[in-house]
């Protein structure tokens, strides 16, 4: 797979492994033109169970705001310290949806507010991927 992969992008694999800590990977990989939210942070030194807890707790918050399925791992093989949310939606427009309601959100914005010593400075990333096949 990361052969035929290879026509699609000029940059090297990425070699993560992660394990779920909330949400669940039962449902199965979602269905083609399915949009996959990924928030990547690194957990800050001394923070990791605080910043652990925290990253399950907004997790939860996050699908009940916008009603995707979203997880949160915590990394196994990658950057030390890293986590990673996924948010899947069913298409781009509910995605987007979902991003203006979280930005809508007076909790979850508290919520964001609470992280300025769980996850180093500069660490977070978005991305956004898109199935196609």
């Amino acid at each position: 797979m990361v052969a035929r992969g290879r026509a699609w992008t000029t940059a090297a694999p990425v070699d993560a492994l992660g394990e779920a800590v909330q949400g669940s990977l039962d449902a199965g990989p979602p269905p083609v033109g399915s949009v996959a939210t990924f928030t990547t942070a690194v957990i800050a030194n001394g923070a990791y169970s605080a910043a652990i807890a925290w990253g399950a707790d907004v997790t939860i918050h996050v699908e009940k705001v916008t009603g995707m399925r979203t997880l949160f791992l915590v990394e196994t093989a990658g950057t030390f310290g890293g986590v990673r949310w996924i948010a899947i939606s069913p298409d781009a427009k509910s995605a987007d949806a979902a991003n203006l309601a979280l930005n809508a959100d007076a909790a979850y914005i508290e919520k964001l507010g609470e992280i300025a010593h769980l996850f180093l400075p500069g660490s977070g990333h978005r991305a956004i991927a898109n199935r196609i096949a």
